[in-house]
């Protein structure tokens, strides 16, 4: 027995070693950093772990904020003693959570490093409540933006614009399409056959008969029954005639006006030409065109000129001489194609250099660097160009390098439009035309006109001119309600300060020029109203009277409209009459007070109730019984609930006013009030009594098991 007993009592001790032991582990844990549950951090703890969805009661401790009575840091240290047998929960299962909670934390900061956090900026941030904000922070967004344009193009006003300027003329051979038009260009009539080309010799009648030939490079065709026919250098028309002679010596129908037979000759595949291109083209060479080519269509062909070589001076030469000297800028500026030239076999296209840049921007539609002879002047330029815009200002800037070799500068010259014919370009010229700037002239109408705002100045605007702008003289009631006599021009003067000029709008309508003056940009106008004249005024009056409706008042007092409206019926309830002015409800103890325009009045029908609301357990309507204090009223509602403010308790007349529940007194209670029962701040939910005893036995055995595991140790 007693060793037993010693046994168990040893196996007590170590039980009771163990939960002691299990104690301090606990504490060293939940006070450690990893996982601090200890005080206010306990709280702070227990809701990561609500919100990592780990479903555990270790952290009882860090809601004891809602039991009625406070723990001591030591009672709490005993409480953790129990944890385990009253919620199942191990040692070892504690370690678990720790390794889990761990973890939660390392996936956090993983997940935390994969979010683009947005660019720092010292830039304000704004903040969009309502739909109504996206408007108008996309409207400031587009204000800014029309800022920095309008900025932008102020600021490139003072740059050489010439940089961004493209050569004219030079995008005319590289925006092609696929096509090869040349295949569909109509045969010349001075076209002359050569070797290479294709002859169809059709014979019908009493003779049948179809011959395809190709013209040798002797330049002559063979035909059966017929022979050789030499045909080079001839035209078309008069290879057919000697054709057709030929055939004649062999086959007799062909001759006289009645032949039976007949004859035509067409061309088939023809011949190409064999072109030289040298100079400032892309593809110098020798090129094979279409066999009646001209310069512009074979230049296209060849792939067109590099933008080094002018297209002023295009040398064409035939058989080792000059031919014919081609400008381009005929057919570019001005659609002339007759001194565009066919070519032949072995021309020879030479593209001279560029041989000048002048460059042009602005208010000109064709903006661009040009090639200028030499003699051409600003006026040659204006008109490559395409001519200047409507609001081109007449004087330009002109920037020319001025002098030789060394001694060259870079100056700047104003040069009049005027003279633009006169005044000739050079090699290296740069020129802008400014556009002219509007200077927006305003007047302002204010006071009692239909339609007041800023008008724009207009040459010789007058008054009365403004004055029909703002709405006109047509209407003779609203005229009624201007005060003539005090119409009033303020008039800024060159100091700077503002004048005042009195007119009579009278004098000005029966023609006085002296009260009509010409109105100065920045005028102020003021159209006085008549204090005499006050449109009509009304209210509304609604619900129990005999006769409801809206009704124009003049200083009216409630009680007057109601007489007015026919009085009240047998049904109203005339104490409580509910008068609103801007939706908001007027307390009134008399009738006796004045209405203003825009109130409307609404007489109840008798309810014979009170209206309870709030803080009490039973909110709605409740029989209304003359001398019942507001305490029974409440009661009958079934009393406060547990979160009321008993302090706050409010009671509304049926006139309106309001009236407050003191300390020591109370409001009388009358017919159609209503009872409001505010509540507390801080509104928590009522406790659960069953659970708080549990818990509060549950400490009361950890204290006595601690107890004794303290006497055991001793």
């Amino acid at each position: 027995m007693r060793n037993t007993k010693n046994a168990k009592n040893n196996s007590d001790s170590s039980s009771n070693s163990n939960s002691l032991y299990t104690v301090l582990n606990l504490k060293k844990l939940f006070c450690s950093k990893s996982l601090p549950l200890c005080g206010e951090d306990a709280r702070s703890e227990d809701r990561v772990f609500k919100n990592r969805g780990i479903k555990t009661h270790l952290f009882f401790a860090g809601r004891m904020k809602y039991l009625s009575f406070s723990l001591s840091r030591s009672a709490l240290f005993i409480f953790l003693l129990y944890l385990n047998p009253v919620y199942s929960q191990t040692y070892e299962e504690i370690l678990r959570l720790r390794t889990e909670y761990e973890k939660l934390q390392k996936q956090n900061m993983e997940s935390e490093e994969g979010i683009v956090k947005p660019m720092e900026t010292d830039l304000p941030t704004k903040i969009i409540y309502k739909p109504g904000d996206i408007e108008s922070f996309y409207k400031e967004q587009l204000n800014r933006l029309v800022t920095n344009i309008r900025d932008i193009e102020e600021i490139s006003s003072y740059l050489d614009s010439s940089q961004s300027l493209k050569y004219f003329g030079y995008d005319f051979f590289t925006k092609r399409d696929t096509n090869q038009f040349w295949q569909n260009l109509p045969l010349p009539s001075d076209y002359q056959l050569g070797a290479g080309d294709e002859l169809i010799i059709s014979l019908w009648g009493e003779i049948e008969r179809v011959d395809r030939l190709t013209i040798n490079r002797d330049g002559s065709i063979f035909l059966d029954d017929v022979g050789i026919i030499t045909l080079i250098g001839l035209k078309i028309k008069d290879a057919e005639k000697l054709i057709r002679s030929r055939f004649e010596k062999t086959y007799a129908t062909l001759k006289g006006e009645n032949s039976k037979s007949f004859i035509n000759v067409s061309l088939g595949e023809l011949k190409g030409l064999n072109v030289n291109f040298f100079g400032a083209v892309k593809n110098p060479g020798v090129h094979a065109l279409h066999p009646f080519s001209t310069i512009l269509t074979g230049l296209i062909q060849s792939g067109g000129i590099d933008t080094t070589g002018s297209l002023r001076r295009i040398i064409i030469y035939r058989n080792d001489k000059k031919l014919t000297e081609f400008d381009l800028y005929n057919i570019l500026t001005k659609g002339q194609l007759g001194h565009d030239v066919r070519l032949l076999n072995q021309d020879i296209i030479f593209v001279t250099n560029r041989i000048s840049n002048v460059s042009i921007s602005g208010e000109i539609y064709r903006p661009g660097i040009f090639e200028l002879k030499p003699g051409e002047s600003l006026g040659s330029l204006i008109e490559f160009s395409g001519g200047l815009k409507s609001g081109a200002m007449s004087n330009v800037i002109l920037k020319r390098i001025d002098g030789e070799n060394s001694n060259r500068t870079i100056n700047h010259y104003q040069v009049s439009l005027d003279q633009m014919n006169a005044f000739k370009m050079q090699d290296g010229d740069s020129l802008h035309i400014s556009k002219l700037q509007e200077f927006e002239k305003n007047v302002t109408i204010s006071g009692q006109v239909l339609n007041p705002g800023d008008y724009t100045l207009t040459q010789s605007m007058q008054l009365s001119d403004l004055l029909l702008m703002a709405g006109g003289f047509n209407d003779s009631i609203w005229w009624e309600s201007v005060d003539f006599n005090n119409t009033s021009i303020s008039r800024r003067t060159n100091s700077g300060i503002r004048e005042i000029i009195k007119i009579d709008l009278k004098k000005m309508l029966e023609g006085d020029k002296e009260n009509n003056p010409a109105l100065k940009a920045f005028d102020q106008i003021l159209i006085p109203k008549n204090k005499n004249f006050i449109l009509d005024q009304s209210i509304i009056i609604t619900g129990e009277v005999h006769t409801p409706g809206n009704y124009s008042i003049h200083n009216d007092s409630a009680a007057e409209i109601i007489s007015r409206a026919g009085g009240f019926t047998p049904r109203a309830f005339q104490e409580g009459i509910k008068v609103f002015r801007d939706t908001l409800l007027i307390g009134w103890s008399h009738l006796d007070f004045p209405l203003i325009n825009g109130d409307s009045l609404h007489v109840p029908i008798r309810t014979n109730t009170v209206k309870i609301v709030g803080a009490v357990n039973l909110e709605g309507y409740f029989p209304f019984k003359r001398g019942t204090s507001l305490k029974n009223y409440i009661e009958m509602a079934g009393g406060f609930t547990v979160y009321a403010n008993r302090k706050d308790v409010v009671v509304i007349l049926p006139s309106g006013i309001a009236r407050r529940k003191k300390r020591y007194s109370s409001p009388k209670v009358l017919e159609g009030s209503t009872i409001i029962v505010s509540g507390n701040d801080l509104v928590v939910s009522q406790p659960d009594y069953l659970e708080m005893s549990m818990q509060i036995g549950s400490i009361i055995g950890s204290l006595a098991t601690v107890a004794l595991i303290v006497n055991t140790q001793k």
